[in-house]
């Protein structure tokens, strides 16, 4: 080859990388064709291949830690069984109702192919392994509602079968209304962007605000996106972006985990009765919203760092679990998360449970926690698959933990105290109903 055709075969090699790079920069910065297309499969093997097992796995049992229950006040402990969603096996979800000595009462294992077979479902196919279940209401019939993530919510009765399920890609919580519906969070994915979703490109999980009643059927599907396009919040949804140049957002976004209620009664002059208190994670944001006009009332920004499962209480403050993921990157050898109660009106904010109690608690992601008749929280420990139940001047008093093996507990993603009727009798009578 000569000097002239080796000039102009490198001169051709710049152009063409020249032009790759051009055309990366304007896809990148316009989103062009095919690159939208590229992430969105790139996005659906990942989640096949890697369907969050290393993320769901909890910490090693410490050898000081070895028995599964410990009783360190029980006259202190809130009277009442415990039912919980734990994991049995790295992939399979269990719901579990046991006593304060661990021992198990009552229990279903509900499986996805149990419940949904290939033919049914408007669903973005995956293997089982990639599914798991999260949050947890327990009804006072005995029957339960949960969901599969991102996937499906569905209610089993307490025999086991199931009354109803939808192909609504419920997720992360379920929480009764004092109507008797149910608030879930739930999404659609989109391929296509409406216009009034600015700057947003698919694929893009919109999630939605769901009501349910108790037969199964969607009362309402308000667009979250929607919601706060409409408040006058749009900066909420770019907090995430990491670009000088256009803002735009895509993907998880908010990353909505919770949605609980505003009890009747409580003392507040920011929230009412029947308002809906959102958690969005990724944003580290809650706010308040009106339903019925859904008006935004309320929003507090960065009080917490990807808390989850705020809860109103009768006081009018709110309590939430902060799990303060950004801890494992900085300084501290043993991060930790805590218990926030946050003042909406003054926005003033104090620690309940925290570094100064022990045992210390952390969860990266998950977690959840319940206030309890007697005044005690009950925590949900999730990256240690324990519960923790501490009175509200921080002492411990119960300790649970969801055993796999001599060394490794089970996630546990949910739990609830049972009200007084539903104790060991109620169960025992429900399995001989079940077994006629």
């Amino acid at each position: 080859m000569n000097f002239s055709s080796l000039y102009s075969v490198l001169c051709g090699f710049v152009v063409l990388i020249g032009s790759a790079f051009w055309f990366g920069v304007e896809a990148r910065t316009h989103n062009l064709p095919p690159l939208p297309q590229i992430e969105a499969i790139a996005a659906e093997i990942v989640g096949v291949v890697d369907p969050l097992d290393r993320v769901l796995e909890t910490n090693p049992v410490s050898e000081l830690e070895m028995d599964q229950v410990a009783h360190i006040a029980p006259e202190l402990v809130q009277p009442g069984l415990v039912a919980l969603l734990t994991l049995v096996s790295p992939r399979e979800p269990m719901v579990r109702v046991i006593n304060r000595d661990g021992d198990v009462v009552h229990e279903w294992r509900p499986t996805w192919d149990q419940i949904w077979n290939d033919e049914e479902g408007d669903f973005l196919r995956r293997p089982q392994i990639g599914i798991y279940a999260h949050g947890l209401h327990v009804l006072p019939d005995g029957s339960f509602v949960t969901n599969f993530e991102h996937y499906s919510t569905f209610r089993m009765s307490v025999c086991g079968d199931i009354l109803w399920k939808l192909d609504n890609y419920g997720h992360h919580a379920v929480s009764e209304a004092p109507d008797g519906t149910l608030w879930v969070p739930a999404e659609e994915y989109r391929a296509i962007i409406p216009s009034e979703f600015i700057a947003h490109r698919p694929t893009l999980r919109s999630y939605l605000l769901q009501q349910i009643d108790l037969d199964g059927n969607i009362l309402r599907s308000i667009s979250l996106l929607k919601l706060i396009f409409e408040n006058d919040l749009d900066g909420l949804l770019y907090l995430r972006s990491h670009t000088a140049g256009p803002v735009y957002a895509q993907g998880d976004t908010l990353h909505l985990n919770d949605i609980e209620i505003v009890p009747e009664g409580v003392a507040s002059n920011t929230l009412e009765p029947g308002h809906l208190i959102l958690s969005m994670r990724d944003i580290n944001t809650i706010m308040a919203v009106d339903p019925k006009t859904e008006e935004v009332k309320w929003v507090h920004i960065g009080g917490f760092v990807r808390q989850h499962d705020p809860d109103v209480l009768m006081n009018g403050r709110i309590s939430i679990y902060d799990n303060q993921s950004h801890l494992e990157s900085g300084a501290l050898t043993e991060p930790f998360s805590r218990i926030l109660e946050l003042d909406p009106e003054t926005g003033a904010r104090a620690t309940i449970i925290g570094a100064q109690n022990e045992p210390k608690f952390y969860s990266r992601i998950t977690g959840a926690h319940e206030r309890l008749p007697n005044g005690n929280i009950l925590v949900v420990a999730a990256q240690q698959g324990r519960l923790l139940e501490f009175t509200r001047n921080g002492q411990l008093v119960w300790r649970y933990d969801a055993r796999l093996s001599a060394r490794q507990n089970g996630r546990i993603f949910n739990a609830q105290v049972l009200p007084p009727h539903m104790d060991k009798a109620f169960f025992e009578t429900a399995k001989r109903r079940c077994e006629q």
